[in-house]
């Protein structure tokens, strides 16, 4: 396999997600690699131009999905939206609220899209659950694992988690801390040897 040198080391594993935007991954860290051509289409867009073709994948890599939306989920674009405003939260260095400046102006097709499809994703998730953080257990194969719902939370112990939002009937069904009642641990059998 081709390494790559990135800015977090040698590469140990590279995934094309379009025509010039490569997704690395080191032993330390990892993010989008942009080639020249795609790097010089990212820059078109003045707010952008602060980057350099390395998107370190904690928030950086938001505006690959911001820049191209067509490459994108929905969950993706808004990952993206919260991630860049979030970010121009607390950097206070001005490139993120210039993102946000960018992402917010009125009447701006793109940017009008990656806020309509960020709104939508959230519209379909807002009954779900959504997975946070999890940890092993005592018991095998189960993970304690942290839901929210706006601001409710739970926490379920589950084998491990294949994907990032349930439903109420899907968590019941997933917990393996809900004792099921079966021949051997119903009340009436257990009534019955006594």
């Amino acid at each position: 396999m081709k390494r790559t040198e990135t800015p977090w080391g040698q590469s140990q594993h590279e995934r094309e997600h379009a025509p010039g935007i490569v997704f690395y991954s080191t032993s330390s860290h990892g993010g989008y690699g942009l080639s020249s051509q795609r790097y010089a289409d990212f820059c078109k867009i003045p707010q952008f131009q602060q980057w350099s073709p390395w998107l370190e994948e904690d928030c950086d890599a938001c505006l690959v999905y911001l820049r191209w939306p067509e490459l994108a989920t929905n969950e993706q674009i808004h990952g993206a939206v919260l991630t860049a405003r979030t970010v121009a939260s607390w950097a206070k260095n001005g490139r993120w609220e210039k993102i946000v400046e960018w992402l917010d102006q009125v009447g701006q097709p793109q940017q009008q899209t990656i806020l309509i499809r960020a709104q939508q994703h959230a519209n379909d998730v807002k009954q779900l659950w959504e997975r946070g953080s999890m940890c092993s257990t005592d018991q095998r194969d189960t993970w304690s694992v942290w839901f929210r719902r706006g601001e409710e939370t739970r926490t379920v112990n589950m084998d491990y988690p294949t994907k990032r939002y349930y439903s109420d009937e899907e968590l019941e069904q997933l917990d393996k801390s809900i004792v099921i009642p079966n021949q051997s641990n119903s009340i009436a059998a257990l009534m019955t040897r006594s």
